[in-house]
This record gives C-alpha cells, structure tokens and sequence, in this order.
C-alpha cells in the first residue's frame, strides 16, 4: 500500500511505497492511464536511519570483540608482569595469577571494544548487495505535479486496488 504525502511549496504530490515493483507498477498504471512522463515521476528516497538489521553493527562488534581481546589480554600480561617477576610478599598483584590477569583483561577488552565498535557499526549500511533488504532501506516513490493530476491519479489507483480508498 501507498503513503500519500503532500508537498504544499511545489504542490506535488507523492505516493509512497515500500517496494520497487509497486512503484514501478503504479507508475506505469498511470502512464497508461492518461497521464505524461511530466506529469508522473518515479523516484526513490534512501532512508533517514539504516535499520540494525541493515547495518555493519554485528561485524563490527565481532570485529571489536576480536581487537579487545587482544588488547585487553596485552595490557593484563603488562599489568601481571611486575609483580609475578618481583613476588614481594607485600605487593597484592603476586597473589593473582598471571593468567588470572590476562583472562580477566581479555574478558574486559572484548566487551568494552566489542560494544564500541557494535554502537558505532549501527550507521554504516551493509555493503553486500545480497544482504540488503530494500524495503527497509528505500523508499519508492510516485510523484505527481499538480493537484488536478494528483486527484486523477488517486482515482486511477484505487480502481486499480494499488493504494486504499480514502
């Protein structure tokens, strides 16, 4: 089904769908019926948001989890060394284990930069074709110059059954 939209600057007039085909559809219903290429307009609109689903957010932060690991593992290595090397019976790091250190430092990298790196992969749209669904990416849209035509065009597709009656 259609959105109907009013430009009131411009007075056009828009019908908006969430898939190509039925877009295309009703363009050409209206061109058949009666209606020129100047008067109708085909055109598609990306989205304000991208859609989690429609994102790069779960290979993003699988990618930061990776990295945090890593890293966090790196910085508990460098936080156990000192102390495992001197073994002061004062110092409180001797009595955490090594590995104790890293495991923890691991666990911590991979939430904290798997969680950065998720947040931040939110905004980038996915970059495989085969992955994107458009109807949550796009918006078709059928536009119409003039109130005369919008109202001739409103008709043409309710008889069709491509938008509802108002």
């Amino acid at each position: 089904m259609a959105i109907e939209n009013v430009d009131t600057e411009s007075q056009s007039f828009i019908f908006a769908f969430i898939q190509k085909e039925a877009a295309e559809r009703a363009y050409q219903i209206l061109i058949e019926n009666g209606l020129s290429e100047k008067q109708v307009m085909l055109d598609f609109l990306l989205a304000d948001t991208v859609n989690i689903e429609q994102s790069e957010a779960m290979k993003s932060a699988a990618g930061g989890a990776l990295v945090g690991t890593v890293l966090g593992g790196l910085i508990g290595l460098l936080i156990s060394l000192p102390g495992y090397i001197s073994a002061s019976a004062g110092d409180g790091m001797s009595q955490m284990s090594p590995v104790g250190v890293i495991l923890l430092g691991s666990g911590v990298g991979a939430a904290a930069i798997g969680l950065i790196a998720g947040l931040s992969g939110i905004n980038a749209p996915k970059t495989n074709l085969q992955d994107i669904d458009e109807s949550k990416t796009y918006q078709y849209r059928v536009i119409i110059g003039g109130e005369k035509e919008y109202e001739q065009a409103q008709e043409i597709l309710q008889e069709k059954g491509m938008i509802a009656n108002a």
